[in-house]
């Protein structure tokens, strides 16, 4: 074994330990180094670091790494697993049926692993479709408070106005969209990609008018 292999081995054997360890960016790291050293189990690595990155919430390099170990070695189960996990929690349950489908089609070993996975995925596919059937009175429902948030927010600021609690009912309405949201955009995630999403929900964006007629204090 030559000196690049045996490093090679020792950051895939690092990236491992990491992962055990739960030191996900650190395990990231280590196995883009044995990747970047030519790894003998190349397909490995990439299905590794896509874990690895899946569990930091980032799932566009996760799904591009699931591919990489595809393309690296078609016959490796645990690659149309990574690839399936991943697409999973970007809810794209299409093409995560077909990542399981396509290995079933094209390894030996895991089959049992891809088929038991396929069924989860169809489950959980099935399970989502409750919430979709609800989004239309989602819509509406956050369409009124949408109304009833700005007057009662303009009627606060107003200085000749004085109507009872209006900042009160513009907060508990601001907290009941914003709980709306999250049941449209699934559980709080400490991830950029969340972040985004969720930012770009003017749902939430009325949260930001109690803060400020707070700040203005009325008497």
């Amino acid at each position: 074994m030559t000196d690049t292999a045996a490093t090679a081995q020792d950051y895939k054997d690092q990236g491992n330990q990491h992962f055990t360890q739960q030191k996900w960016q650190d395990a990231v790291n280590a196995y883009t180094s044995a990747i970047e050293l030519n790894h003998p189990d190349k397909h490995a690595c990439y299905g590794n670091r896509s874990a690895a990155n899946l569990k930091l919430g980032n799932t566009t390099a996760a799904v591009a790494d699931a591919n990489c170990a595809i393309d690296a070695k078609p016959t490796w189960w645990k690659a149309y697993s990574r690839l399936g996990a991943a697409l999973q929690i970007r809810k794209e349950w299409g093409d995560a049926e077909k990542a399981y489908k396509d290995g079933l089609q094209k390894v030996s070993a895991g089959q049992s692993n891809l088929s038991r996975q396929l069924k989860d995925c169809q489950t959980r596919r099935a399970g989502g479709g409750g919430l979709k059937s609800r989004v239309p009175m989602l819509v509406s429902i956050q369409s009124y408070l949408r109304y009833f948030i700005v007057i009662n927010a303009v009627l606060y600021m107003l200085p000749f106005v004085n109507v009872g609690n209006n900042f009160q009912s513009v907060l508990l309405s601001c907290i009941v969209k914003y709980m709306i949201t999250l049941s449209t955009h699934g559980r709080p995630a400490f991830s950029a990609e969340y972040g985004v999403k969720v930012i770009r929900d003017l749902s939430l964006h009325y949260l930001f008018l109690s803060f400020i007629m707070l700040m203005m204090g009325k008497p």
